[in-house]
């Protein structure tokens, strides 16, 4: 795909009841900032992309000078250092950023069995009931997992791997999100099921127009002409035989999942 003289705006999907809406790319600040990427932010909201991820596992303050206040941030947290140090894994972070609050809080790095004895959601919770966060979101690192939180825990948002190489969450978590009310993110598969034949821009495009996903999260673009081949495609429609074709050809190659055991985490105290 050529550059383009004005790229696409990225468009604004809602994300509760309260009118909030989200870009439908979410940029993962999941590496050390350069100088280039003051005009590439800058360029990116611009295009109405204007939220960002600060994973867990990377250090937030050399971003706090490439942040502007009005960028919606969801930070990560990491669900052992939530459950050990309580609010401080999350104000620690907001403070190398100089804010009081973040947009969301993503739990990552917790597995279900942690999840099921309740207290790293618990914990979550708190945040949000502190005044630290407006949302409440949760990374997973599969569909099944996924499903599990989706109807055990009141997460506003889950983040699931889905892309054309791993389309499980097709088989019942899409419905199950719906019927819950809640709105799924999707990351890039890091362990690829099977290899479609399909172009870069289909792959890109695949994610981030899927009806059932509400963002795709994407490394942040080293480039500005990226950032404008991304936010292109983000407005390309895939005809439904496109996907039904690919999603034919997953089916014969990937069985469904063993449906999740139900379960309910208990209560904690404070």
């Amino acid at each position: 795909m050529s550059d383009v003289e004005s790229p696409e705006k990225f468009p604004k999907r809602p994300l509760d009841r309260d009118g909030r809406t989200i870009s439908a790319v979410v940029w993962e600040l999941n590496r050390a900032p350069v100088e280039e990427d003051r005009e590439l932010l800058d360029a990116s909201r611009a295009l109405d992309a204007d939220w960002f991820l600060v994973p867990a596992s990377t250090s937030i303050d050399p971003w706090r000078d490439f942040l502007v206040e009005s960028d919606h941030l969801i930070i990560g947290v990491d669900s052992d250092d939530l459950v050990a140090r309580r609010n401080r894994a999350l104000t620690d972070r907001l403070e190398s950023l100089a804010r009081s609050s973040c947009d969301a809080a993503m739990l990552q790095d917790a597995d279900t069995d942690s999840l099921k004895a309740g207290r790293p959601f618990h914990r979550l919770a708190n945040l949000r009931d502190s005044g630290l966060t407006k949302l409440l979101f949760l990374d997973s690192t599969s569909a099944e997992a996924a499903e599990w939180i989706t109807e055990n825990t009141p997460a506003h948002a889950v983040a699931v791997p889905y892309d054309l190489s791993d389309q499980t969450a097709r088989y019942r978590l899409f419905e199950v999100a719906q019927e819950m009310g809640t709105k799924l993110l999707a990351r890039r598969a890091m362990m690829r099921k099977i290899e479609p034949n399909a172009s870069p821009e289909e792959a890109i495009a695949f994610r981030v127009t899927d009806p059932n996903i509400t963002a795709a999260i994407e490394r942040l673009p080293a480039t500005t002409a990226e950032l404008h081949r991304i936010a292109k495609v983000s407005t390309l429609a895939l005809s439904p035989d496109q996907r039904d074709a690919w999603w034919q050809e997953y089916q014969e190659k990937v069985p469904p999942p063993p449906k999740p055991k139900r379960g309910h985490p208990p209560e904690y105290g404070s």
